[in-house]
C-alpha cells in the first residue's frame, strides 16, 4: 500500500534568506568588517594614487556591504512626547516694540562704531524678543531644573557620569591635549593675516569698538572682542591669540556632541565629538590664531537650537537659534552659507513629509528669523554705509573684481565641484599654513566612514535630518567651491571649514553602525552561550530523571547564523578594529601636526619674524631691514617689536645710496638684509668700513638673514 507524505512548505527564497542572513547578528558583522576592510583599502589607493578606478569600486562596495548589513537600520534620535512648551500668544506686540529699538539703534551705530546708546536700544530690542520667547511661568521653570525636589539633589545620591559624559570627558582632554600642548611653539611664524588680528585686537585694547575691522581685505570682529579680554589680563602677543582660538576650537567640541546626540542620539554624538577632537584638520585651525575656527561654535548651536525647537515646539529655542544664527555672521565671511544650510534643513522637513510640523511652528520660525535680524543691525549698519568694503573679499573670489573670470566658466565650477567634494578622501588644501600641503581633510578611518555614512544618510533621505545633514555639508563647501575667479586656491579648509561638523557627522553614522553591528554580535554570542549552557542543564537533568534525550536538542542556537564563537570572533575583530582605527587615527594626528605639519612650515618652523625682533630689539641705535629680494612680512616684525619708539627700525624696498642707511650719516647702526642681497652689503661696506655682518641661522643650520652694524668712521 503506497504512502501518500503531505507537500512541504515552500522555505523561503534566496532574496528572502538572504535578507534574513544580512540583518542577522552574525551577518551584520561579516557586512561591517568586510565594508571596513574594502573600504580602508579604497582609502589606501587614493592616498596612494594608483588604481583610482579600483579605489572607488572599492568604496562603492564597501558602502554596498554597509548599507546591507549595519546600515540596514534606520538611525533617529528618539522624539520627546508632545510638543512641550508650545506657546499660542501673538509675537505681533513684541516684534513691533523690538523693531522699533532696532530701527532707532540703526543710525546710531554710524561711523562703524559701537556707541553706548545705540548697543543699549540694540540689546533693548533683543530682550523683548526674549520676554516674548520665556515660556509661561518662565520663573518656576528655571527654579525647577535642579536634580532633586526643590533644586536640591538628594541626601546620599553622589556624583554619577554616564558612559557618554566619561566619553566626552576623555575627547576633550584629547582635544585640549592637540590644541594647547606646544602652542607657544607651533606654529611659530605668524603668517601673513595674524599681524592683522594683531592690530584689531590691539585696537579694541585701545578703546575702539569698531563694528567691522576694514584692515585689508576686511575681516569680521567676533573673533577680536573674544581674544581682547585673554590680551589684556596676559598681554597682547601671538601666543595669546592662538590661546584664544584654541579655546574657542575645544569649546567645539562638546557643542558637536550636543548636535549629534539631539540628531540621532548619544554614540553618534559622541562619535561626532570624538573624531572632531583628532581632526588635524580642526587642530589646525584651532592653533592658527585665525578666526575662521569661530563659525563652528554659532554654526553648531544654531543648528542644534532650530532642530530643538521644530521637535519640541519650544519658542525659546527659536530665539535662540535666531540669535546664534546672526551672531555667526560676526565670524567669518564663509558663515553666509549657513543661511543656505538652515533653508535645506527647513526644505528637508517638507520633502521628508513633515510640512506639518513647520506650519505648527511658524511663530517660532518666524521669531528666529526677526531675531537674527536684530542680531544683525550694527554689521547691517555698516553693510549700508560702505557694502564695497564689506563684500569685497568674497566678491574678489566669485566675480572678476580682482582678476578676470575664466572663458569656460561651468567646467571650472565642474572642477572647483569635484575638487570640494574630492578634500575628504582625496587632496586637501595645498597652502601650508592652513594644511599639510595636500593632505586629505579628513583622518584614515574617518574618510573610510565618511562614504559609509554619507551613503547610509542618501539611502535614507527622508528619515530624521538626514537630508539636512548632507545639504549642510554641501552648502557649507559652497565658499570653497565658489572661488571662480581663483580655482587653484580650491579646496581651501578655511573656507571649507564648515563642512567640518556634518562631515564628522556623517562619519560618526558609519561608525555607529559598525559599533552596534559588533556589539550585536557578541550580544548573540552571549546568548547562544548561555541557551547552550541551559539546553546542557535540562539535558544533563532528563538524563538523572531517567528520560529521553532528543538529540541536539538546546544546543541549535550555538551554531546557528546569529551565535556562536565564530560570532563571538566576528564581533570582537571588528570592535577591536574600530577601537584601534582610532586610537592610531588619534597617534597619527599628532605626527601629522607636529611633525609633518611644523615641516611643511618656511624654515621648518623657524619664526624669521620673532628672530629679526629681538636683533632690532637688541640694539639701541637706529635700525633698518632691507626687504629686497623679499623675504619677510614687515607686519609680522612690527607685531613682535618691543622698542615702540620711532628709530626702532625702518622697513625699506629700494635705499637710496644718498640717503640712510647707505649714505654714512649714521652714527651707529644696524642694517638687515637677505644673505643674497650683495649689492646692499657691498653698499654697507663702503660707508662703513669697519662694518661687521653677523650671520643668523635658522634650526637648520641656514642662513636666514644677516645683521650688518655700522659705525661712523668719525665719531659724531
Amino acid at each position: 500500500m503506497s504512502t501518500v507524505r503531505a507537500a512541504e512548505p515552500a522555505g523561503p527564497g534566496a532574496l528572502a534568506r538572504a535578507r534574513a542572513w544580512c540583518a542577522s547578528a552574525r551577518g551584520g558583522a561579516w557586512g561591517g568588517l568586510g565594508a571596513l576592510l574594502l573600504g580602508a583599502a579604497g582609502q589606501a589607493f587614493l592616498d596612494a594614487q594608483v588604481a583610482a578606478g579600483l579605489a572607488a569600486s572599492a568604496l562603492a562596495l564597501a558602502a554596498g556591504l554597509y548599507l546591507a548589513g549595519p546600515g540596514r537600520a534606520l538611525l533617529l534620535a528618539a522624539e520627546e512626547p508632545g510638543h512641550a512648551e508650545r506657546v499660542e500668544r501673538a509675537l505681533g506686540a513684541h516684534v513691533a516694540v523690538a523693531a522699533v529699538l532696532a530701527a532707532a539703534a540703526f543710525p546710531l551705530f554710524r561711523g562703524n562704531r559701537f556707541s553706548a546708546q545705540g548697543v543699549a536700544l540694540w540689546l533693548g530690542a533683543l530682550g523683548v524678543l526674549g520676554a516674548a520667547a520665556l515660556p509661561p511661568g518662565a520663573r518656576h521653570w528655571l527654579a525647577g531644573r535642579g536634580p532633586g525636589p526643590g533644586g536640591e539633589r538628594p541626601a546620599g545620591e553622589g556624583l554619577r557620569l554616564s558612559w557618554a559624559a566619561l566619553g566626552l570627558l576623555g575627547a576633550s582632554a584629547v582635544g585640549a591635549y592637540l590644541r594647547l600642548y606646544r602652542l607657544a611653539e607651533i606654529p611659530a611664524e605668524v603668517g601673513p593675516d595674524v599681524p592683522h588680528v594683531f592690530a584689531n585686537i590691539r585696537t579694541i585694547l585701545s578703546g575702539e569698538y569698531p563694528i567691522f575691522f576694514p584692515s585689508h581685505p576686511g575681516r569680521e570682529g567676533l573673533f577680536f572682542y573674544l581674544a581682547a579680554p585673554l590680551a589684556r589680563l596676559y598681554g597682547l602677543s601671538h601666543t595669546t591669540i592662538k590661546v584664544a582660538s584654541a579655546l574657542v576650537g575645544l569649546a567645539s567640541i562638546p557643542l558637536l556632541y550636543l548636535l549629534g546626540r539631539e540628531l540621532y542620539g548619544r554614540a553618534v554624538g559622541l562619535g561626532a565629538a570624538g573624531m572632531l577632537a583628532i581632526s588635524h584638520w580642526h587642530i589646525i585651525a584651532s592653533r592658527s590664531g585665525l578666526r575662521a575656527g569661530t563659525l563652528l561654535p554659532p554654526m553648531i548651536l544654531a543648528w542644534l537650537w532650530l532642530v530643538r525647537g521644530l521637535r519640541r515646539g519650544r519658542r525659546w529655542e527659536f530665539y535662540l537659534a535666531g540669535a546664534a544664527f546672526g551672531l555667526g555672521m560676526y565670524t567669518y565671511n564663509a558663515y553666509a552659507a549657513v543661511g543656505v544650510a538652515g533653508a535645506l534643513l527647513l526644505l528637508g522637513e517638507a520633502l521628508a513629509g513633515r510640512g506639518g510640523r513647520l506650519w505648527a511652528n511658524r511663530q517660532g520660525l518666524a521669531l528666529a528669523a526677526v531675531t537674527a535680524l536684530v542680531v544683525l543691525v550694527p554689521l547691517g549698519r555698516y553693510a549700508y554705509e560702505a557694502p564695497q568694503q564689506y563684500v569685497y573679499r568674497a566678491a574678489t573670489r566669485v566675480s572678476g573684481l580682482e582678476r578676470p573670470l575664466p572663458a569656460d566658466l561651468f567646467s571650472v565650477a565642474l572642477g572647483n565641484a569635484g575638487r570640494a567634494l574630492g578634500m575628504f578622501n582625496v587632496a586637501g588644501d595645498a597652502v601650508f599654513a592652513t594644511n599639510v600641503p595636500n593632505l586629505r581633510a579628513l583622518g584614515f578611518l574617518t574618510a573610510v566612514l565618511f562614504v559609509l555614512g554619507g551613503a547610509r544618510l542618501a539611502w535614507h533621505w527622508k528619515v530624521g535630518y538626514n537630508l539636512a545633514v548632507l545639504g549642510a555639508l554641501g552648502a557649507m563647501l559652497l565658499p570653497t567651491a565658489l572661488a571662480l575667479a581663483f580655482p587653484q586656491e580650491v579646496p581651501n579648509n578655511y573656507r571649507a571649514i564648515g563642512a567640518l561638523p556634518p562631515a564628522m557627522l556623517l562619519a560618526a553614522v558609519g561608525l555607529e553602525g559598525l559599533w552596534r553591528a559588533a556589539g550585536e554580535a557578541l550580544g548573540a554570542a552571549d546568548r547562544a552561550g548561555a541557551a547552550d549552557r541551559a539546553g546542557a542543564a535540562d539535558r544533563a537533568g532528563a538524563a538523572d530523571r531517567g528520560g529521553a534525550v532528543k538529540d541536539g536538542a538546546g544546543d541549535g542556537a550555538g551554531d546557528g547564523e546569529s551565535g556562536g564563537a565564530g560570532t563571538y570572533l566576528l564581533g570582537g575583530l571588528l570592535a577591536l578594529a574600530l577601537v584601534g582605527g582610532l586610537a592610531r587615527e588619534a597617534r597619527t594626528a599628532g605626527v601629522t601636526y607636529f611633525h609633518d605639519y611644523r615641516l611643511a612650515q618656511p624654515r621648518h618652523n623657524y619664526s624669521l619674524s620673532l628672530e629679526m625682533a629681538r636683533v632690532i630689539d637688541a640694539f639701541a641705535g637706529e635700525a633698518f631691514a632691507i626687504s629686497r629680494p623679499h623675504f619677510y612680512d614687515g607686519n609680522a616684525v612690527r607685531m613682535h617689536l618691543v622698542r615702540t619708539d620711532p628709530a626702532a627700525w625702518h622697513d625699506l624696498a629700494a635705499p637710496s645710496p644718498d640717503e640712510p642707511p647707505l649714505d654714512g650719516s649714521l652714527e651707529r647702526v644696524l642694517v638687515i638684509v637677505h644673505p643674497d642681497d650683495l649689492a646692499t652689503r657691498e653698499a654697507l661696506r663702503a660707508a662703513y668700513p669697519r662694518g661687521v655682518c653677523v650671520e643668523h641661522r635658522d634650526d637648520d643650520g641656514l642662513v636666514a638673514f644677516l645683521a650688518c652694524y655700522g659705525e661712523a668712521q668719525t665719531p659724531r
